[in-house]
């Protein structure tokens, strides 16, 4: 049965690589677009208070790249959920169908008189085994990549 699930597993985990990629690259042009406005909107308020012989207050500068990494990061990170979640209830919808019917026809192979002594006992164990095998491969793949973060930005003391 294993065997049987690595396709699907890949591909989950593959869904959800290319994902945060694309969610990297998105939030990239986001907060670069916003940069690029900011930087505009600070340039005409610096060239009106040199006209206009007023102090220019350089604080801007600060405020302007702190207060644009969240509101983007969060943005990109919404939209990155719904470009992963779409598609891959798709999956696990389609997987789960298709483990559906390969279950059943391992279930009556198994309880034929001569085939049953050449095929394992197949079980409801074995149907929650294959109906959930995307969401524990992306739940397995998250969980050791932000463990492997994890121990390898520890700082000995």
């Amino acid at each position: 049965m294993q065997r049987l699930v690595i396709p699907v597993r890949f591909l989950s985990v593959s869904l959800l690589v290319l994902t945060i990629f694309l969610t990297f690259g998105v939030w990239l042009v986001i907060y670069l677009s916003a940069s690029l406005v900011a930087n505009t909107f600070c340039l005409i308020a610096r060239g009106v208070s040199r006209i206009s012989w007023l102090e220019q207050s350089h604080r801007w500068v600060e405020v302007k790249t702190e207060t644009l990494v969240r509101p983007t990061f969060y943005f990109t990170v919404a939209i990155g959920s719904m470009i992963f979640l779409v598609p891959f209830v798709g999956l696990l919808l389609t997987w789960g169908s298709l483990s559906l019917v390969l279950w059943a026809c391992l279930w009556i192979l198994g309880h034929m008189p001569i085939i049953s002594g050449l095929l394992p006992r197949t079980t409801h164990h074995h149907i929650r085994f294959l109906v959930f095998a995307p969401v524990r491969a992306v739940h397995q793949f998250g969980s050791l990549s932000l463990a492997s973060l994890e121990h390898g930005y520890q700082v000995d003391t």
